[in-house]
């Protein structure tokens, strides 16, 4: 019986040697043959190729960024006034969202006047002073006193006035009536008597 040992993997550098073997089986006279014999394998120590090892290193690369699971996302900040004087805003509030997709922007914003009691409106502009600029040219149609009163961002704006004072007031919401209801209650935190909302309008 013949029989080579060769696991079948490349040989190292230090290793070039495959075992061959026979052994006869006993014949009937009892003697027995046995054969064994070395020679060193016409291998060359295995090298891989430079191209394949380029494409490999390249892919172990891959896999290694694709696997860390890290996304980085521009954080998107936003600017609200929290609360207008006279048309005038004096309170800023800024708002950071965490890593999150940024969302469409649409911007709207509503113009007043109090005296010429017109009004203007606008939505789904791209920037802020874009909404404003249109309810600006919208106001001035009917009156030379408008102002900008409040602007909104992917929500609802609403703007109350009241009769015996020349305060105006403004609300935000998620709809038309929940900016209806937020600038009604500023009217009447300040003791406002037959506060009347003028205009509501939304942006989404």
């Amino acid at each position: 019986m013949l029989w080579v040992g060769f696991d079948g993997l490349p040989p190292r550098d230090d290793e070039g040697v495959f075992v061959c073997s026979s052994q006869g089986l006993a014949d009937s006279s009892g003697t027995g043959i046995g054969l064994q014999q070395r020679f060193h394998s016409s291998f060359p120590p295995y090298q891989m190729p430079a191209r394949k090892a380029i494409f490999y290193s390249l892919l172990i690369g891959l896999a290694a960024v694709l696997g860390s699971g890290t996304t980085v996302w521009a954080q998107d900040c936003s600017t609200t006034c929290t609360r207008y004087v006279q048309g005038r805003c004096v309170e800023y509030t800024q708002n950071c969202p965490g890593n999150s997709s940024t969302p469409a922007a649409f911007f709207g914003a509503i113009a007043y006047g109090r005296q010429s009691e017109a009004f203007g409106s606008s939505h789904g502009w791209g920037t802020r002073e874009k909404a404003e600029s249109v309810a600006m040219e919208t106001c001035a149609k009917y009156g030379k006193d408008c102002q900008v009163r409040v602007w909104f961002k992917n929500q609802c704006g609403a703007v109350v006035a009241r009769p015996d004072n020349p305060s105006v007031y403004w609300g935000l919401g998620g709809s038309e009536g929940e900016a209806r209801k937020n600038a009604m209650s500023q009217c009447v935190k300040d003791n406002g008597q037959n506060c009347t909302v003028i205009t509501s309008h939304c942006s989404k």
